[in-house]
Parts: C-alpha cells; sequence; structure tokens
C-alpha cells in the first residue's frame, strides 16, 4: 500500500506552510517525521487526514494497483489535542468504540485489547480523567490499532512514557505497520531515531529524507 503525495501547497496568511511537497509513503515502515515545533507538521497531518483544506496537491492511496482520493473514515489519529471524555473507565471507552465500529464488544474481547497498554482490569475501570498523559495517548493508539486504518498519524508521542508505556506504544507501532502506513511526528530526535524505520525532516515548508540528506553532506565532505 503506497500514499502518494504530490505538490501538497498550503498557504496561511500569505505564508507557505507546505511548500509544494511531493513523498511517497509505504505500509511495512514507520516514518518518523521530525522538525522544530512551528515547522508544519501538525497542519501536514491535518491537510493529509482531511481536517484541513489545502490550496493545491494531489493525495492518493494505492491499494492492490488501485488508485483512490483519501478519505477521513481511512486515516487514524492519534493528536494531542483529542479530547477523550474523562467521565468514562477506559474500558466502557473501549467498549463505546468497538461498539460504534461494529466489532465484538463482550468482556474477554475488551481485556483482551486493554491487555496492549498494560492495562488490568483494576486500571480498566478507573476513570480516564484519573489516567497519566501518555495513558489516554496509548488509549488513542489502542483505538487505532483495534480499526487497523490504511493510514495511522500519531502526533508527539512523549508524553511523559515510561519504559513499560513506551515498550507499549513501540510494539502496537511494529503491528501497525505491517497492514497500516504509520507516520509518527515528533520535535525530539531521540524518539524518532528509537521507532522509525524512515526519518523524515520538515524544513522551510518541504519533506527532506534525512538519511539521503546525509549521504549528499557526507560526498560533499
Amino acid at each position: 500500500m503506497r500514499l502518494t503525495i504530490k505538490n501538497l501547497t498550503k498557504i496561511i496568511d500569505d505564508n507557505i506552510i507546505l511548500n509544494a511537497i511531493n513523498y511517497t509513503f509505504e505500509s511495512g515502515k514507520t516514518y518518523g517525521l521530525s522538525g522544530e515545533k512551528g515547522s508544519g507538521k501538525s497542519v501536514f497531518f491535518r491537510c493529509i487526514s482531511g481536517e484541513e483544506p489545502f490550496n493545491k496537491g494531489h493525495i492518493r492511496l494505492e491499494n492492490n494497483d488501485k488508485e483512490r482520493k483519501i478519505g477521513y473514515s481511512n486515516v487514524g489519529c492519534v493528536f494531542n489535542d483529542s479530547l477523550i471524555p474523562d467521565l468514562l473507565t477506559g474500558k466502557d471507552f473501549i467498549r463505546f468504540y468497538l461498539m460504534n465500529h461494529g466489532r465484538e464488544y463482550d468482556n474477554d474481547t475488551i481485556l483482551k485489547y486493554m491487555a496492549k497498554v498494560n492495562m488490568e482490569e483494576a486500571k480498566a475501570t478507573q476513570h480516564i480523567g484519573t489516567y497519566s498523559a501518555a495513558g489516554k495517548n496509548l488509549l488513542q493508539l489502542l483505538c487505532v490499532y483495534i480499526t487497523k486504518p490504511y493510514l495511522a498519524l500519531i502526533e508527539e508521542p512523549e508524553n511523559g512514557y515510561d519504559e513499560e508505556e513506551f515498550e507499549c506504544f513501540y510494539n502496537i507501532i511494529e503491528e501497525l505497520k505491517e497492514e497500516s502506513i504509520v507516520i509518527v511526528s515528533s520535535a525530539k530526535e531521540g524518539m524518532i531515531e528509537n521507532i522509525s524505520d524512515e526519518i523524515i525532516v520538515i524544513k522551510d515548508g518541504e519533506l527532506i529524507n534525512a538519511d539521503v540528506d546525509l549521504v549528499t553532506l557526507s560526498m560533499e565532505d
């Protein structure tokens, strides 16, 4: 499966945020999108997910030699500003999510999914408002894992993960990429390097393949 982006351009108040971006993403890899805060990572995600219009460009999904426009139903997002209902328990939230997506939602199935993010029943029956930022982030990621969309977009996943939580995050990403195109953004290079098969940098509105850029620089030296 491929996500092909051609000439993607986004202009806000006469400022070019995304400058005729061309890139192809494939399933089977985790792509790390690096860049300073304000470089356009979130705008890029919102444009390719369909949450925000763009001025020019072409975004297509290619699967089994068939090409289609990307739709919101094809995308799973983990955004920092996503709202999760604090008054629900984690278990109830996943139950409703499974119901809404036509999946089995018996108790054993729910607990099996909660175990993917190391939440035993005692934790799963607590209100989401008691969860850490990392716990809420993992709950969103679990929803993406359940539906396995064509495209998974994960924004800035460094909200205080401890070692165990990071291992959960990494394992889910590794499973997701076998069926989905996975792009993870972060301003912290260490996080990106630990999880990515291919690193791209957004700078001056353009996407640069970090590996290719390093090769070019070494040749110039």
